[in-house]
C-alpha cells in the first residue's frame, strides 16, 4: 500500500494506492560538472546526493484513477510525503511531465507516477 499526503509540512489530504503492479524502481539522482582546464584537459565531477528518483506503475479501477489525478493536479509543485510499502517515509515531488493515465479499458486504468526525493525514515 502507498500513502500520498500533501502538502508535506502540514497535510491536509491523504490517499491511498494499492502497491505497484508492474514496477517500481528508484534510483540515485547525480549531477556530473565537466570542466576544462586552462591546459586543455578535460575532467568530469560527480556531484553524489541522497535524493532518489522513484517510478511506481500502477493498476486502478476508475474511480481511484481520477482521485489521484485530482490530487496530482492539486498539489503539482507542492512536497508531499510518501509512506511505501515497506513502510519507508519519504519527502517527495512530483515530476509533471511523467504522469500518465492510460484509459483503454473501462473497468481498469493504468497510472505511471514519477517521484523525486529523499528517505527521512
Amino acid at each position: 500500500m502507498i500513502v500520498l499526503q500533501a502538502p508535506h509540512n502540514l497535510i491536509q489530504t491523504t490517499t491511498v494506492l494499492p502497491n505497484p503492479t508492474f514496477q517500481d524502481s528508484q534510483a540515485l539522482v547525480n549531477k556530473l560538472n565537466n570542466q576544462t582546464m586552462m591546459d586543455g584537459s578535460k575532467r568530469v565531477y560527480v556531484r553524489s546526493t541522497n535524493k532518489r528518483k522513484i517510478d511506481y506503475d500502477f493498476e486502478l479501477c476508475y474511480p481511484k484513477a481520477l482521485e489521484l489525478e485530482e490530487f496530482v493536479k492539486a498539489y503539482m509543485g507542492v512536497e508531499w510525503r510518501l509512506i511505501d510499502m515497506e513502510n519507508k517515509v519519504w519527502r517527495v515531488i512530483f515530476l509533471p511531465d511523467v504522469f500518465e493515465l492510460d484509459k483503454e479499458r473501462e473497468t481498469l486504468v493504468r497510472a505511471s507516477l514519477s517521484l523525486e526525493g529523499y528517505r527521512l525514515v
